[in-house]
């Protein structure tokens, strides 16, 4: 078993690209804490750093003002890479096919590139997500369970692919983790699609409707996004032992049962059952959790399982940001 040691990060040079975003901002607090040299790329204006009080000794350039060549020289002199920047969403990769396209996998194929060429001794983590095994009533996991059913999956399996492919082709530090559901504080976008189990926090909170499709026994594996921050820094450090992983908390929950433990916990809200839409392509019955035993034999990670712990955590984030910012 390899033993992750929290001062591996202690002066680290680590760049995270898109680290504005949900999973970035977490990672990089965690990052800070731990007294990494941490640089950010990410769009102009994503987020009000003062209102989420984003720490002030990380350094933030926003792509929209960086030259190309900028870029490539912060991916050529940084340890570790986390490359968060992408296009969510199923529902959008079936309006914008190309777009998804284009936002996750080639911006990630210049990312190794970049590395094969300049920096064959950083560590290159990818984000990929659980939604890479499609098929119907999954519980556990394996390449051979593999069927991607939206545009957006099978990109982030393209992308897997890459990292295996510079992996061995040029022996990058290449890893992979396949995340289920994630939920917590520091996501601001909840709807469109995106965010949908925080969205549920958020709505609560609010005290308005919890929008369940059917009778809502479809299962997902919710964690709380410190674990998979943690997850995230025990791969990274363990790269050479590591390349994909499925990161969960290996506890399946109905999105009803979810939809009610959230009420329950935010004591606001109610939850309301509607048909499914027929434009649902990609989205429900399938059943996922995760298998967690290969990262937890291998890195000793073990996630929070306590859920109304982590929607207690959640839900007083959105309460100090105030009501209909999101």
């Amino acid at each position: 078993m390899f033993k992750y040691d929290k001062s591996f990060y202690k002066g680290k040079r680590v760049l995270v690209l898109g680290g504005l975003g949900f999973i970035g901002q977490n990672l990089v607090r965690a990052l800070t804490d731990l007294g990494s040299e941490v640089r950010v790329v990410d769009l102009d204006g994503v987020v009000d750093r003062t209102l989420s009080g984003f720490p002030s000794e990380c350094t933030v350039y926003y792509a929209n003002h960086c030259e190309r060549k900028f870029v490539s020289r912060a991916i050529a002199s940084s340890e570790i890479i986390f490359n968060l920047v992408g296009r969510s969403g199923v529902v959008d990769s079936f309006q914008h096919p190309l777009e998804s396209l284009k936002a996750n996998c080639l911006q990630y194929l210049d990312i190794l590139q970049t590395c094969q060429e300049c920096n064959r001794d950083a560590v290159v983590v990818f984000p990929s997500s659980c939604l890479v095994y499609g098929k119907d009533d999954i519980f556990t996991q394996g390449n051979e369970s593999i069927h991607p059913l939206s545009p957006y999956a099978i990109h982030k399996y393209t992308c897997e692919m890459y990292s295996r492919l510079y992996r061995e082709t040029y022996g990058l530090s290449t890893v992979v983790l396949r995340i289920s559901n994630p939920i917590g504080p520091y996501q601001y976008r909840v709807d469109g699609g995106y965010g949908i189990y925080n969205r549920f926090i958020y709505l609560a909170v609010n005290d308005k409707d919890i929008t369940v499709y059917g009778e809502g026994d479809h299962v997902r594996d919710i964690i709380g996004i410190d674990s998979v921050v943690q997850a995230f820094l025990c791969c990274a450090a363990a790269s050479e032992a590591v390349s994909t992983v499925d990161v969960g908390r290996g506890v399946g929950i109905t999105v009803c049962d979810y939809a009610r433990l959230v009420v329950d916990t935010v004591g606001s809200g109610r939850v309301t059952h509607v048909d499914w839409p027929e434009n649902s392509k990609g989205l429900a019955y399938t059943n996922f959790v995760a298998d967690i035993n290969y990262i937890r034999d291998i890195t000793g990670w073990a996630p929070n399982t306590d859920l109304r712990d982590i929607i207690k955590t959640t839900a007083k984030f959105y309460q100090q940001i105030g009501k209909n910012k999101c």
